[in-house]
């Protein structure tokens, strides 16, 4: 059973080992059941949502990549 504080965690820590320059969004979801996928979208529009995380695309239809929101102190 997946659950999306699972998930969220589990982005967070990824993204965490990616550095600033963050991962591309395809990556998060590779290899992953439909189920996986589902939870995982949803985890990580919850954590965009919260801004604890970016998504960003330098131009359409390039790769989009999602990285940790960078707090200011």
């Amino acid at each position: 059973e997946l659950e999306l504080v699972d998930r969220q965690s589990y982005l967070l820590e990824t993204l965490d080992k990616a550095g600033p320059e963050g991962v591309v969004f395809q990556k998060l979801f590779e290899g992953a059941r439909v189920l996986a996928v589902v939870v995982t979208f949803l985890a990580l529009l919850e954590l965009i949502r919260r801004n604890l995380v970016v998504a960003r695309q330098s131009a359409n239809f390039t790769e989009i990549r999602i990285a940790k929101a960078v707090k200011d102190e």
